[in-house]
């Protein structure tokens, strides 16, 4: 009679674009590995087995790369503060004309 040992859980977060188990793993990404030996440093880093899986989508991308873009054009600008649209990033709370270089 033999007895199958279960192999403990390899869990890994994306820490770079890669593909895994016929998906594409973006970083944050938080995977397991059927096969611990299936590891690669060049995009991979091993996290305790209690981490949450996770996946991003591709909307998910969109929307951290948009809030960046916006946090960049915020502090490009010049402000120390925030808007005074509480917390809206396109200042809808700015004065009229602020962000209209025809002054319309």
């Amino acid at each position: 009679m033999t007895t199958a040992h279960a192999t403990p859980a390899f869990k890994v977060r994306a820490t770079a674009i890669g593909y895994y188990g016929d998906a594409r793993r973006r970083p944050g990404d938080v995977f397991v590995l059927t096969d611990p030996r299936h590891f690669s440093k060049r995009w991979m880093e091993q996290v305790s087995a209690s981490t949450p899986d996770q996946r991003s989508t591709n909307q998910d991308v969109i929307r951290r790369e948009h809030d960046a873009v916006l946090r960049e054009r915020l502090t490009g600008r010049g402000r120390t503060q925030k808007p005074t649209g509480a917390g809206d990033p396109l200042g809808a709370g700015d004065p009229p004309g602020a962000g209209d270089p025809l002054g319309d």
